[in-house]
């Protein structure tokens, strides 16, 4: 069952993270923990995975949160498989490797709707009144008990779990300083059609945007990124497009990028268009090219809301 993959604004800080010296036997790994969410008079137990950065022990700093929420492949795997296999867990997995939790320490949260949960009203998809109640749950319990800042915690999603980016109830909103929809599976281009209101309405004023896409994925990535960035472009949102929007093509360089970051740009769009896709899994996956580099990390540690 796991191999069975269903493809389907904020402003700007400089980055004050230092690097700090980690011991020879810290190990980059998430620790598993449940949580017996209820709602509805019903108690349910969802599992998650929680990575503490070295660098909270013994400090007084806070750190970012990043929340990130699976695709489908997940949702159909059980609990054990949860992130054990690459290219799918890579989502979660990217954050906390050594390199960058040196230049970058974060906590990451990755909860599991896993195979159980699918048969449970509720609980079907991310964007369930239910599983965001748990997200929203979760995440307060995260702030009670860690040394997280609360107003640098970013959501970060892949397939279904990039179209829940969007779709997020006004509560997790309040909450998100950025998030980054990866590969969103939210099918057609009419479903951008409430994004864009949303975002005429001033939604995503205060939530920082970078979405990652590829002009070959079937699931319908492109047909709603390219009209809710076409109108940020056309609003004067001054979104950055860092290689094509359709037909118009921008192609930057890695330093143009980062000079836009540098600058405090908010909005950033990139449609892949490697040919063959260079990742398993087809080119659902292409974003992975982008987490193996900086530019995501130094745009996304800048990123808080104004509180």
């Amino acid at each position: 069952m796991l191999l069975f993959f269903l493809l389907l604004s904020s402003c700007s800080k400089e980055d004050d993270n230092i690097e700090e010296p980690i011991p020879d036997d810290y190990t980059y790994e998430f620790t598993k923990f449940k949580q017996t969410h209820t709602y509805n008079g019903t108690n349910t137990v969802i599992p998650y995975h929680l990575f503490e950065p070295q660098q909270a022990n013994n400090s007084n700093n806070k750190f970012p949160l990043i929340v990130t929420l699976h695709g489908t492949e997940y949702h159909l795997a059980s609990e054990e498989n949860f992130l054990a296999y690459f290219p799918s867990n890579y989502m979660a997995t990217a954050w906390i490797e050594e390199a960058k939790q040196k230049k970058f320490p974060t906590y990451v949260v990755a909860p599991n709707l896993h195979d159980p949960l699918w048969d449970i009203d509720g609980y079907n998809s991310w964007e369930d009144v239910a599983s965001q109640d748990y997200l929203n749950e979760l995440i307060e319990n995260l702030l009670t008990s860690y040394q997280i800042d609360s107003n640098r915690v970013y959501f970060v999603g892949h397939s279904i779990g990039g179209g829940a980016m969007w779709k997020l109830n006004q509560t997790l909103k309040s909450k998100a300083a950025a998030i980054i929809p990866l590969s969103h599976a939210l099918g057609p281009s009419e479903a951008a059609s409430s994004i864009i209101d949303d975002i005429s309405n001033g939604v995503y004023d205060d939530i920082s945007i970078w979405t990652i896409v590829h002009v070959s994925d079937n699931e319908g990535s492109t047909r709603t990124a390219r009209p809710i960035f076409e109108y940020l472009q056309d609003n004067n949102y001054s979104p950055v497009i860092t290689n094509t929007l359709g037909d118009q093509v921008f192609e930057l360089t890695n330093e143009e990028i980062e000079s836009e970051i540098n600058v405090g740009k908010s909005y950033f769009y990139t449609e892949n268009r490697e040919s063959p896709c260079e990742h398993g899994g087809g080119c659902h996956y292409s974003w992975i090219t982008q987490l193996e580099g900086d530019l995501i990390y130094r745009w996304l540690f800048r990123q808080q809301k104004n509180d």
